[in-house]
Parts: structure tokens; sequence; C-alpha cells
């Protein structure tokens, strides 16, 4: 039998939640965008911007793609 983790960030209220609490077990399951600023964070950054300017990725390539870019305090491009 196959095994394999579930992904416990896998809704919107989840992710906002691990970001939050700046919870490292969220580090490498998704990105924080935040629209205002333009950049993307790991979910442990102390960066706190509003929710509702918030999008999550799931890759930080996703993000770049929609025209983000790395958070210069988190330096999310420098993790896998």
């Amino acid at each position: 039998m196959a095994s394999f983790q579930t992904n416990q960030f896998n809704t919107y209220i989840a992710k906002w939640a691990a970001c939050q609490q700046r919870d490292p077990e969220a580090v490498g399951h998704f990105f924080c965008a935040v629209k205002t600023t333009g950049i993307y964070c790991q979910p442990t950054c102390a960066a706190r911007p509003n929710r509702e300017n918030v999008i999550f990725y799931g890759t930080r390539q996703n993000a770049e793609r929609d025209g983000f870019r790395a958070c210069k305090r988190c330096k999310p491009d420098d993790h896998n």
C-alpha cells in the first residue's frame, strides 16, 4: 500500500492561519503573494499584509509568472 502525506494547508483559511502563526510546517506547501506590494513570501515571513490583499500559490514559479517578485525579507527564492 502506498503511503502519502495529506496537505493540512488545502484551504484558504488553513493557509491564512498558518501565515498568521508563522507556522514552519507550512514552508514548502505554499507561498503568500501580496497584491498591494507585488511580492511573494514564505508562510513564516514577518510581513503582515491585510487578508484581502493575499493570494496563495503552490509554487514560487506560479507567483513569478503572475508578476510577483520574491520578498527581500524572507527570501523565498532561496528555498526549494
